[in-house]
């Protein structure tokens, strides 16, 4: 996404993974395409030949424009997964996951965590990863703490439980 939440959410995403010496590249959501995963990032990945979309507080409704995206890496005798990262609550993802790998504590039903916004979810999702062990473990999951606060401050979330933990000096 194109807000504070988004990029502080998306940069630790990146970090971790380059940290991690992943192939990683940004692509960045354009205001003038409107919300959500466009047809430009689309186009981009598939240029690219992406192996993976991560994607940061979007995509939650994107599940059409993740499947053209499926469509152009099989044709190009690609796969690809893709991941959502996104905190908005959608009647439709209750039903309809939009990806192989769905991560949105609103759909948990887990009331502590509902209010994370992406960049404490990528926080969290990054500490879980790293407490699992694998290629995760070399990574520091506090160093995203400073972004993961920023990003609750910025996206105006409630700062109690969780929140509240992030955000403490």
């Amino acid at each position: 996404d194109f807000d504070a939440d988004g990029y502080t959410s998306g940069a630790q995403i990146y970090s971790a993974l380059k940290q991690l010496d992943f192939n990683v590249e940004w692509l960045e959501t354009k205001r003038v395409d409107g919300y959500g995963f466009s047809e430009a990032c689309i186009q981009q990945s598939a240029q690219k030949a992406a192996d993976i979309i991560i994607t940061c507080d979007l995509g939650s409704t994107n599940a059409p424009q993740f499947k053209l995206a499926k469509d152009l890496a099989s044709q190009a005798g690609r796969a690809l997964a893709v991941v959502v990262l996104d905190h908005h609550q959608v009647e439709a993802v209750k039903t309809a996951k939009p990806a192989d790998i769905f991560i949105n504590p609103t759909t948990w039903g887990i009331p502590d965590l509902a209010p994370l916004c992406a960049a404490g979810l990528a926080f969290m999702t990054l500490r879980w990863l790293h407490e699992q062990g694998g290629v995760f473990s070399a990574f520091n999951p506090n160093s995203g703490l400073d972004l993961a606060t920023l990003g609750t401050f910025c996206d105006r979330v409630p700062l109690s439980g969780v929140n509240r933990a992030i955000c403490r000096p």
